[in-house]
């Protein structure tokens, strides 16, 4: 760390008597802070080929930065999910501790004032959200069921309780017509997921209902278009910004089965853009050899499935094939994002991107035919790829990370210290090898991480992950329950040289509310060697020496009451 330091010295003299010599539309530029786009799909698997059909992203993203090849998510259903993006804060510490919330997370004022967007507000960004945000959203400004006790709260405007519905002319869904919108963002057009076509935003505090006649109604174009003309506007200004950009796809919709009823299981599926529908026609989902298993040494919900039936097969396939052709939309509008960015000189230069998901998916895998919601790695396990100064081109880096860790990072980017609250870390110290023409926030970035490192002592890079989920009752899929009230668990995702590829999984007894003590006494557990059995289909707990699932609960517990600087 000292030679590292010294290095970071170096360079900011080299640059210094370097600019002496520039024009100054160049020291403006150097001296700018970089642009963040963050790109969020739903639903976009890693494990099942998901980022197969990204082929401009794969050329424009992945050959121009770094490439994860173990990115994980904590909680794989999606309010929770992005919650932890949003807040670098793991399940345990942002849920609702009476049942209630968006999927049980504790979507309060307080979690709002504390995500990614008011800390860059305050450093001088700009921030834009387009698409979707959390499942509780649009919501009436302020709704009185929030908690607005704050603790060391940022200075905000009040919000009263009023609320007035309008309609929206699409299809009739009730919207309210001062929507609230969360603190730190100069742009605000955002929605719960939505509908592919039938699609309405909350434009600023006004309501959008996608139009046929504009981009032919499809929400992806929608979001896409509307990003770019509010990312000109920022280039045009030289003013940096953070642009949060989150499409639907390739999230499931029930489809209209042009005003018939849908045959039965047909009605699950992506809507692709009319342009992108039948490209992927004939192209089947893996077979996987977990696919149809009957994993009977299982938790209840995987123990009881039903076999996948030849209907169900095809039914797999075509939600498969619609996912992938949705995805297409998605790939175009990372290209022209880039596009529009690379047209203002020095800026694509300027501009770290990411691209990730929310969590990944089952497609037959264990009997599951759709959804996620599990604690198995095609649920867990989800893509991301990183461009930006600094950040070595056509690389991969194999260390975990995971959601928790995209807001700390992002505010690395922007010279932000993490704040304590947060439990992830930035990855950037572990990707940025080379420092010459960094912008002056990352330095300062690296600086402080080098420092705290040197307090806290060369500290290794987390080598266990945590996963923790909470039913959502009964849900059911192609006639096949995807949860139930037996798949509440907290897990712990190990790759450790030492101890090896390892998940160790606890299963609750039937819990209803979320409680500190509801894994005293698992009612099921589930371990399982990836390095013998990649597809978790043999459940190895009792067969294992006591003394290692032990450790592992040791781990696990440790991990699941951690807060902020206690967390690996």
């Amino acid at each position: 760390w000292i030679l590292f330091e010294s290095r970071l010295m170096l360079v900011r003299a080299l640059l210094f008597v370097f600019v002496l010599s520039l024009p100054a539309s160049s020291i403006a530029a150097k001296n700018k802070k970089p642009n963040i786009v963050l790109f969020l799909t739903d639903d976009q698997d890693k494990f099942l080929g998901g980022w197969t059909p990204m082929k401009q992203a794969t050329r424009l993203l992945s050959e121009q930065g770094a490439t994860a090849q173990n990115w994980f998510i904590h909680t794989p259903v999606c309010c929770p999910s992005r919650a932890e993006l949003l807040s670098g804060r793991y399940f345990h510490n942002i849920v609702s501790s009476n049942g209630k919330g968006c999927m049980h997370v504790n979507d309060s004022r307080d979690f709002e004032e504390h995500t990614l967007a008011p800390y860059l507000a305050n450093a001088g960004y700009k921030v834009g959200m387009f698409g979707k945000y959390l499942n509780s959203f649009p919501r009436p400004r302020w709704s009185p069921r929030h908690n607005d006790e704050m603790e060391n709260a940022l200075e905000l405007p009040q919000h009263d309780n009023a609320t007035v519905f309008g309609v929206s002319p699409v299809d009739g869904h009730r919207f309210p017509s001062e929507h609230y919108i969360p603190p730190g963002y100069d742009r605000w057009f955002a929605n719960n997921g939505g509908s592919y076509y039938k699609c309405a935003f909350t434009d600023q505090k006004s309501t959008y209902s996608c139009r046929v006649d504009e981009y032919s109604g499809y929400s992806t174009s929608v979001i896409g278009n509307t990003s770019v003309q509010w990312i000109k506007k920022q280039l045009q200004a030289s003013q940096p910004f953070m642009a949060y950009i989150a499409p639907k796809a390739p999230h499931i919709e029930d489809l209209a089965c042009e005003g018939k009823p849908c045959p039965p299981g047909q009605n699950w599926g992506a809507q692709p853009s009319p342009w992108y529908k039948g490209y992927y026609k004939g192209r089947n989902a893996p077979r996987t050899p977990n696919y149809g298993f009957h994993a009977t040494d299982h938790h209840h919900l995987i123990a009881h499935q039903p076999p996948i039936t030849a209907e169900q097969d095809k039914q797999i396939d075509a939600l498969f094939q619609s996912r992938w052709e949705a995805l297409l939309s998605v790939d175009d509008l990372i290209a022209s994002v880039i596009s529009t960015i690379s047209q203002f000189p020095g800026e694509l230069e300027n501009t770290y991107f990411l691209s990730t998901s929310d969590h990944g998916y089952n497609l037959g895998q264990l009997r599951l035919p759709m959804c996620k919601l599990n604690v198995y790695d095609n649920d867990i396990r989800i893509p991301m790829v990183i461009r930006g100064p600094g950040i070595p081109k056509n690389s991969s880096f194999e260390f975990l990370g995971s959601n928790v860790d995209v807001a700390p990072t992002i505010l690395g980017m922007a010279g932000v210290q993490k704040p304590a609250r947060m439990d992830g870390k930035s990855v950037l110290p572990h990707l940025i090898k080379e420092t010459k023409g960094l912008p002056e926030s990352v330095l300062q970035h690296l600086e402080q991480s080098a420092h705290q490192q040197r307090l806290e002592g060369a500290a290794k890079w987390r080598t266990q992950h945590l996963i923790e989920y909470f039913s959502l009752g009964n849900v059911n899929r192609m006639q096949h329950y995807v949860d139930d009230y037996s798949n509440t668990y907290r897990a712990i995702r190990v790759m450790d040289p030492k101890l090896g590829d390892l998940l160790y999984a606890e299963f609750s007894r039937n819990e209803t509310v979320y409680h500190p003590n509801m894994y005293a006494h698992p009612g099921f557990f589930e371990f399982y060697n990836l390095t013998a059995d990649p597809y978790q289909m043999h459940n190895i707990y009792h067969s294992s020496p006591k003394h290692l699932t032990e450790e592992l609960r040791h781990i696990l517990q440790q991990q699941w009451s951690c807060k902020g600087p206690s967390c690996a």
